[in-house]
């Protein structure tokens, strides 16, 4: 039987109207949203795999049994849902690290308490109409290419792919495409020449559109070092504002409890089994498929939800070559307490 579940729900993000209202939303539990026991998690495309374990942790009831009530709710990118953090509509994102290290560089202290996976799964694809006059990174040039958002993370990836070919963001021009099925979207329209996707979007679209080439695949082994070479990449983490973490640790111990055990949970069960726990609305119609893609990049996935070993040195190579952000001290952008 089914256990009681997070609530899940497509929101706006909601801004505070005055500059009274800001102030009480921000001053309250470290900038979050609302009492203790209840949180809400921003996330970064609830379709995108890298969030699957936080749909098990809410499908197998692990939240209610941690005794936190969790919300999550579906934005388009890591962008949004840093924007719901940092506006106080939410207390935690389910977002790309690389944000943490973002704010910082601005002066802002957020922490990841959560690392979920240590691979982007991130794919620079070309619809078959572009395929073959686009077969390389220097074909991009003048072309629209999609990313999620401005200041995502696949800006910083594509900067430092189009660093390797020896040009610039001005090369070409970047569409916001979002994730999931509204990159789909752009890629069969036409809107944009190629486009940053992740799975199981990128796998649905080549099985429809036969022909879909592909200039980037972190998918796999040989193409994560090829973006970023030997070192440790963190990926999609849990983080909120550093305040939060502090004044609410009860909370977010209890979150990563239950997100520990959905991990857990994975690496003890087949992508078949995973796929069944999964509503349709996030795997699609052909769950064939998804089982298929999620089968091959249940690899991504941490093991424990802590950051590995020099986990991050990739992210702040990677920023500071594609953003020029200095003086980054990594270490004090996630913490490995709450999972420990």
């Amino acid at each position: 039987m089914m256990r009681p579940r997070a609530r899940l729900k497509k929101i706006a993000v909601a801004l505070c109207v005055t500059a009274a209202l800001t102030t009480a939303a921000c001053a309250q539990s470290g900038g979050g949203t609302g009492k203790p026991g209840e949180v809400m998690i921003a996330v970064a495309g609830m379709t995108n795999l890298h969030n699957v374990p936080l749909v098990v942790a809410d499908r197998l009831g692990y939240f209610a049994e941690a005794g936190v009530q969790v919300t999550l709710t579906d934005l388009q990118s890591g962008t949004k849902a840093l924007e719901a953090v940092a506006s106080g509509s939410a207390d935690a994102a389910a977002s790309f690290y690389d944000h943490t290290l973002r704010m910082q560089s601005k002066g802002q202290d957020y922490k990841a308490f959560v690392v979920l996976t240590d691979s982007p799964g991130a794919v620079l694809a070309v619809p078959p109409s572009k395929a073959g006059s686009i077969t390389s990174v220097e074909n991009l040039k003048g072309q629209a290419v999609g990313v999620a958002a401005p200041g995502s993370a696949e800006d910083a990836y594509f900067s430092l792919v189009l660093g390797h070919a020896g040009m610039t963001m001005s090369d070409v021009s970047s569409v916001s495409t979002g994730t999931g099925a509204s990159a789909v979207a752009a890629l069969e329209s036409g809107q944009v020449s190629a486009g940053w996707m992740y799975e199981p979007a990128f796998s649905q679209f080549a099985d429809r559109n036969p022909g879909t080439g592909t200039l980037v695949d972190t998918r796999t082994a040989e193409g994560n070092r090829a973006m970023f070479g030997e070192s440790g990449y963190a990926a999609e983490t849990l983080y909120a504002k550093s305040a939060w973490v502090e004044s609410r640790g009860d909370d977010a111990r209890k979150v990563a409890t239950a997100v520990k055990r959905a991990l857990q949970w994975m690496r003890e069960h087949t992508a078949a089994e995973i796929t069944e726990l999964m509503p349709e609305n996030l795997t699609g119609t052909d769950r064939a498929m998804y089982t298929k893609v999620l089968d091959g990049t249940l690899p991504m996935y941490t093991t424990d939800g802590k950051m590995p070993e020099n986990g991050y040195a990739a992210n702040v190579e990677l920023l500071t070559r594609s953003q020029g952000l200095k003086d980054l001290e990594p270490t004090r952008t996630f913490t490995n307490e709450y999972v420990a």
